[in-house]
């Protein structure tokens, strides 16, 4: 991505009444390549701002927002999810070109067939991969996302090629934030804080905003984020799985800002004695690879806030937790694994022994799948394990889910 297109996005955010002076794109080296986030520019305390974003400045949409609906879309717009309404808006969006509100955000948006995803794997790259739940679930990816378009084209509802229809829907699902079942709520300098506690999630909208928000969409909004139990930003393909309403949003800058997985919790026990004891689940390296800062909502200000959850150094990357994401979601829809993670999980859909002896060879699977021969070594240390305690309670099974709190009930 071209400097100019940061510094044109950079120089847009004081427009739209984003602030973000304490932070700045920058370039992290990782395992295997080089990212983009974010850095502190400053030297910060524990609990202070590094990003304010008015709900105004977002891309939303609701599946109680049918009023939302394009022209042209009225055909899909009932039948669709919102990862899927949002994906449209911001195809529409991206049409409009310079004259979109939104240029500058679209266009510092990662550019089609970028995402280093199985979706873009070849087939036979694809069959090789030793993991079939993760196979299957890339299959009807493409078989759903497929028929959608070909709907679409079929009512000639607009003219754009697929790949620039997979960048869109792509997008939505690495890039924006959705509200489903769960606020945690603290009050925070007297007045109510949402915090968004579970991860992120990442969309794309446009059309509904390309005028300013009235305050009517603004409460809108809110009230969708705000009413449900709780606000967690976990992934938009699960929002069938939630009976509210799904609402799915795209921030400017604060999406730019990486991943870190959550940190485990300690555990309290009883103990004989009858006093709570704690047991340490968690290690200094913990502590490091948690996120930095956390996403909250003011509801009052109407604004999303990027808040810092220790000291941040000048230079240091500002990170939050895209969620407790297994290493199939996060590689399937963000390109990537993470090594150690403690909300990886296990779909077993044919003998263990089977899984585990294509996976002996590490390094290959490394290297032809571009992941970090940590992340590989990790998953086979883990398998081993489920080996070691279940090998008595997993035969002729069509397909069971495991993770580390089942594994520890054997």
């Amino acid at each position: 991505m071209a400097d100019t297109q940061l510094d044109q996005f950079e120089k847009w955010l004081p427009d739209a009444q984003i602030e973000a002076n304490r932070v700045s794109h920058a370039m992290f080296s990782y395992s295997l390549t080089s990212v983009r986030g974010v850095e502190a520019k400053f030297d910060s305390m524990q609990n202070e701002n590094m990003i304010l974003l008015p709900i105004a400045s977002t891309l939303f949409v609701s599946t109680k927002q049918n009023d939302k609906c394009p022209d042209g879309f009225q055909f899909i717009w009932n039948k669709i999810p919102s990862t899927s309404r949002l994906a449209l808006l911001l195809l529409l969006e991206w049409e409009k070109g310079v004259e979109s509100k939104y240029y500058p955000y679209i266009s510092i948006l990662p550019p089609p067939n970028s995402l280093n995803t199985p979706f873009h794997w070849s087939i036979d790259l694809l069959e090789s991969f030793p993991y079939p739940p993760l196979i299957n679930s890339v299959k009807r990816q493409e078989a759903e996302w497929k028929k959608l378009y070909t709907e679409i084209q079929h009512h000639k509802a607009f003219n754009i090629s697929y790949e620039r229809f997979v960048w869109g829907m792509e997008l939505v699902l690495s890039r924006a934030f959705q509200g489903v079942q769960g606020l945690d709520v603290t009050d925070t300098s007297g007045r109510g804080w949402l915090v968004l506690s579970s991860g992120l999630l990442l969309s794309a909208g446009g059309t509904l905003l390309s005028a300013p928000l009235i305050s009517q969409d603004t409460l809108s909004l809110s009230m969708v984020l705000g009413t449900a139990a709780v606000l967690c930003t976990v992934p938009l393909y699960l929002q069938h799985q939630s009976t509210s309403a799904s609402s799915a949003v795209m921030m400017p800058m604060v999406d730019s800002c990486n991943h870190r997985g959550r940190k485990r919790q300690r555990q309290r026990q009883g103990s004989e004695s009858g006093r709570q004891t704690e047991t340490e689940t968690e290690t200094e390296e913990d502590e490091e690879r948690g996120p930095n800062c956390v996403l909250v909502l003011d509801p009052l200000r109407n604004r999303f806030e990027v808040r810092s959850t220790k000291q941040l150094s000048a230079g240091e990357e500002v990170t939050l937790s895209y969620g407790d994401k297994s290493n199939d979601y996060l590689l399937q829809y963000f390109g990537f694994v993470e090594p150690n993670n403690a909300f990886d999980v296990y779909k077993i859909s044919e003998p263990l022994q089977q899984l585990r002896v294509e996976l002996c060879d590490s390094e290959t699977i490394a290297n032809k799948f571009s992941i970090p021969l940590l992340a590989v070594k990790t998953w086979i240390a883990s398998l081993d394990r489920v080996l070691e305690e279940s090998s008595a309670h997993l035969h002729n099974t069509d397909e069971i889910i495991l993770n580390k709190d089942k594994i520890s009930d054997w």
